[in-house]
């Protein structure tokens, strides 16, 4: 590995190259509706807002102890050699659990559209989320930027998702990275 002494240029100040500035590469948010629906699962999962209906016990694992709502089940009983000359007769045994599952409603936010803004400026934006109803709202949210260094010539683009460090790669500032030996930083 090796350190570079770099800094950030413009496309106006080298016109027979490609853009080498910090260039916002994507921004998209999530637009979701809340919705409603049925849904099933173990009583102990059902979330504490939502009531169950149509609950039934179901088989949810075996033990090797007694639990609540267990049921034994047996094996067919057998002879084992106790090495005296008398045999003893044995028998395995499991628990079946039994748990209620349960269908319920829920109302949760759902994802409708995907809204993106990607383009090669300086100033960071996000879309407008102005397309949004009003039963709708913005969910997670995701941002990429590229900053290209140059120097002595060559470029080293730097992919990050900080907006601090995309406002700090300002055209002209310099910098001190670390380059590895595949040319990488």
């Amino acid at each position: 590995m090796f350190w570079r002494d770099l800094f950030v240029t413009h496309a106006k100040d080298r016109p027979n190259e490609r853009c080498c500035c910090p260039n916002l590469l994507a921004a998209s948010g999530r637009g979701g509706v809340l919705s409603g629906g049925p849904k099933s699962d173990w009583e102990s999962n059902i979330p504490s807002s939502a009531d169950p209906y149509n609950c039934d016990l179901r088989h949810r694992y075996d033990s090797d102890t007694p639990q609540a709502n267990s049921e034994e089940v047996c094996g067919e009983p057998y002879t084992v050699d106790t090495g005296t000359g008398v045999g003893e007769v044995v028998q395995d045994c499991y628990y079946e659990v039994y748990e209620e599952y349960c269908s319920y409603d829920v109302m949760e936010w759902v994802v409708v559209d995907t809204l993106s803004l990607d383009g090669y400026t300086t100033v960071a934006s996000w879309p407008a989320s102005s397309s949004l109803t009003s039963d709708q709202r913005l969910g997670k949210t995701s941002e990429s930027y590229l900053i290209t260094f140059d120097a002595d010539g060559k470029e080293y683009p730097y992919r990050t998702s900080s907006y601090d460090i995309f406002q700090e790669a300002t055209i002209g500032s310099r910098w001190l990275i670390e380059v590895n030996g595949l040319g990488g930083l």
